[in-house]
């Protein structure tokens, strides 16, 4: 530990003492005679003999000097007297015959003579011009005058300068006077030194005045490291504990590091933070730090502190997983977790540490330890959420960082799709695709929403329960030959999303054998060849046949001996109908019916007209735009054209553009 000893720094100024104005009598106030100031009797170290005999003083215990300025100035603590007269008196030195009414002795200070002040005076034995204290003498004669040292004779001693006139008479004004000493000023700052006899106690020194205030020690308490167990290569944070109290001031540190117990190197320099980063060495094998302290009022401690040595290991931990997935996640059910391996720098990977998370909480439960890169967890129906992570571990096991999944809300059940194979293969005419969507689970999903997506066109939404069945007709015969698809997406909340794609292809149409081509020409005179016939036969109102055939609908249906508005028939087309037959196909059954669309664009479309066997009634008919399907029904199955088992065919025609 090393003391640092503390001073207050202050500013030298002239400090008065002692003031005083007064005559040589109580009855004037500028005599002739100015008795101007009484010594302090510390300040007095000589002595007088008085001879009775002779009237004379003789000095002893001197010598006395004296020196007598007009001005002065402060260096190095001490008074110096400015353009100085000195007389010394050594032992010996007798005085004149008492002046006024009492007996004394007076010395001429001087042989110069003085018509004003102020006067500076010093008293010492050495002669030098350096002095703790002056008196200063204030005055104005209107002729030459001595300065004079008075002691009386009287059995107390008395001493004290003063003015007399070379000429007796002269009045003597502006009368003044006081003693000085060198004291301290206005505050500066603080200085601090190893050494306790560095700076005075309370007094002056040079330019300053100094007054102790203290020892403490700011040496760090203690260093410590961010990390016990460092790894070459990597940073570690050195701390500093700095000491507490002190007398302040700004706290300085220089860091050093020693590595592999080799020599200390410097690595910052008079710092006044306390924490230093550093980055260890690859293949360094010991670790330690420590720090020396200063300050800035001019102590430099010897002490280091120093920190503890620590072991330095040299292995990189493997790196994250790259990816981790989790599979789906229903209550009650397994649900399996998979995670790409890590890389290790330095060799393998021993071990992969699987965790979990529920319930979006702070605590993660390790679940798995092991070589493998899958897990199969099963789970628990009384959480809302559960997350995964993984991290692994090398033969030195230190680890790597974690791979976190994305965090996933526990369902209720999945959904599944029922209906056609993904793949159905070659469709060269129309057909009904058909499916429903079911649910697993405690209880079924009483409300899922469809989406069908037919070559990226939207043919159906809509809501439907748990297994109910979804009728689509699908027209193949004029759509393009190739591969096509028809996507299900079907949602419920709490439950698993499903998603089926069901492709097919619509064949390509082979022309017989035989025959001959039309050659036809543009405008131009140059071949050209139709990429479909169709597209030149011209109809009503100008449209080809492509446009024709798209409005269009031909199918048939079996009755299934229902009716009413609870059970009507329907067909999807994709147009609004204009005209509708319908016609049974049993030879034995008259059954047959007629619409003419007489409200086009509204949701009321009149009433089919129905004849069943020579009895006519009507059915109320209705058109769903966004569905694209036309409904009907009757009071009976047929006079609805429903009859159980009895398969009826239907032509829809749209109209002209």
């Amino acid at each position: 530990m090393a003391t640092r000893y503390v001073w207050g720094k202050y500013g030298i100024d002239a400090v008065t003492t002692a003031s005083q104005t007064y005559d040589d009598d109580s009855s004037s106030t500028s005599g002739t005679y100015f008795k101007a100031i009484d010594f302090d009797l510390n300040d007095v170290y000589w002595s007088w003999n008085y001879d009775w005999s002779q009237f004379v003083i003789v000095l002893t215990n001197g010598p006395i000097v004296f020196t007598v300025g007009t001005s002065y100035s402060i260096s190095n603590g001490k008074f110096v007297i400015g353009n100085p007269t000195t007389q010394s008196y050594p032992n010996g030195t007798t005085g004149e015959q008492g002046l006024g009414g009492g007996h004394g002795a007076r010395l001429n200070v001087s042989s110069g003579r003085y018509t004003s002040g102020p006067l500076y005076i010093g008293i010492n034995k050495s002669g030098q011009n350096q002095f703790d204290y002056l008196y200063k003498l204030g005055f104005t004669v209107n002729q030459n005058s001595y300065v004079l040292l008075y002691k009386t004779d009287s059995s107390t001693p008395e001493y004290w300068f003063a003015i007399e006139p070379y000429s007796y008479g002269s009045v003597i004004t502006n009368r003044n006077s006081s003693r000085i000493e060198v004291g301290k000023g206005s505050l500066t700052g603080s200085a601090s030194n190893a050494s306790a006899s560095a700076y005075p106690q309370d007094g002056g020194s040079g330019s300053n005045w100094y007054t102790y205030q203290g020892s403490d020690n700011i040496d760090a308490t203690a260093v410590g490291y961010s990390n016990q167990s460092p790894m070459g290569g990597q940073s570690i944070t050195i701390n500093v504990t700095p000491a507490t109290p002190t007398y302040g001031g700004t706290i300085q540190y220089t860091y050093q590091v020693q590595l592999s117990g080799g020599s200390w190197t410097t690595i910052a320099t008079k710092t006044t933070a306390t924490s230093q980063q550093y980055t260890i060495p690859a293949g360094t094998t010991s670790f330690a730090a420590r720090v020396v302290a200063n300050d800035t009022w001019g102590f430099s401690s010897s002490t280091y502190t120093t920190g503890s040595t620590l072991t330095v290991t040299n292995n990189q931990p493997p790196t994250a997983p790259g990816s981790i997935s989790i599979g789906s996640v229903v209550a009650g059910q397994q649900c399996t977790i998979t995670w790409t391996a890590a890389t290790d720098p330095d060799g393998t990977v021993a071990s992969y540490q699987l965790e979990r998370q529920t319930d979006n909480g702070d605590t993660w439960t390790q679940i798995y330890s092991g070589a493998d890169l899958t897990y199969t967890d099963t789970i628990n129906a009384d959480w809302a959420t559960v997350n995964y992570r993984v991290k692994a571990t090398d033969d030195d096991g230190d680890s790597g960082p974690y791979a976190t999944g994305t965090m996933q809300t526990v369902n209720d059940g999945w959904l599944y799709f029922s209906g056609p194979p993904s793949d159905m293969g070659e469709q060269p005419a129309p057909f009904n695709f058909v499916f429903s969507i079911g649910s697993t689970g405690a209880t079924s999903a009483s409300s899922i929403a469809v989406t069908v997506i037919y070559d990226d066109e939207t043919i159906y939404t809509g809501t439907v329960t748990s297994a109910q069945q979804i009728t689509l007709p699908i027209d193949t015969r004029l759509t393009y030959a190739g591969d096509h698809d028809i996507i299900v997406t079907a949602t419920a909340s709490g439950f698993l999303a499903v998603t089926q794609q069901c492709d097919f292809t619509v064949p390509s149409v082979t022309l017989p054998n035989g025959g001959a081509a039309g050659i036809m020409e543009d405008d131009a005179g140059k071949p050209y060849y139709p990429a479909t016939l169709a597209r030149f036969v011209i109809g009503l109102k100008g449209l080809d046949a492509n446009a024709l055939f798209d409005r269009v609908y031909t199918g048939t249906y079996t009755g299934t001996g229902t009716s009413g508005s609870g059970n009507p028939c329907s067909v999807r087309t994709s147009f609004e109908p204009t005209l509708v037959f319908i016609q049974a196909a049993a030879a034995s059954t008259a059954t047959s019916g007629y619409w003419v669309n007489s409200a086009p664009g509204q949701s009321s479309q009149g009433n089919m007209i129905v004849n069943n066997n020579g009895t006519v009634s009507l059915c109320p008919v209705t058109w769903d735009a966004e569905a694209m399907t036309l409904s009907w029904y009757g009071t009976s199955a047929a006079a609805q054209l429903n009859a159980s088992g009895t398969v009826y065919g239907i032509i829809a025609l749209g109209g002209m553009a």
